[in-house]
């Protein structure tokens, strides 16, 4: 899925919105940020329910904020990724 976003944040249409918003370009890694995660847990939350699991999206939302925190724990101590 980040291959669809990374295509759309880096397209000529997405820096004719930053001309004419120029808050989109400052803000680009948090929106990318945000749809990202909107989008994988929703996707997973689907993907769990259809196997059966009862709260699906509890469960999704729980692990894409566990994942998202430990990679801001690392970008912030290590500096990578």
């Amino acid at each position: 899925m980040w291959f669809v976003f990374f295509g759309v944040f880096y397209s000529r249409a997405y820096e004719d919105l930053g001309y004419r918003w120029p808050f989109l370009e400052v803000h680009r890694y948090t929106i990318y940020f945000i749809l990202a995660e909107t989008f994988a847990v929703v996707v997973e939350a689907l993907l769990l329910r259809s196997c059966g699991l009862r709260r699906a999206f509890l469960w999704s939302l729980l692990a894409n904020a566990t994942s998202a925190g430990l990679g801001f724990f690392s970008r912030h101590f290590i500096g990578w990724p």
